[in-house]
């Protein structure tokens, strides 16, 4: 949910008619090589490799996991 809610804020302002879901495969197109930093100060790294990474004051590496 925590990315779901950072993509809202990342592409700014929209119309609700505007949006469309996502599937797995979609969701790690559109998150693959960007870093997302949450309201927290918190940011995340999606590296190509499929792995990703969390910091939140300790980084935290995990992977994503193929559709």
């Amino acid at each position: 949910m925590r990315v779901l809610t950072a993509l809202a804020v990342m592409v700014g302002p929209v119309c609700a008619s505007d949006w469309r879901a996502l599937d797995q495969a979609g969701a790690v197109e559109v998150l693959t090589d960007r870093v997302l930093v949450y309201e927290g100060g918190e940011t995340q790294d999606f590296r190509a490799s499929g792995r990703t990474l969390y910091d939140a004051g300790s980084a935290e590496l995990g992977v994503l996991e193929d559709p």
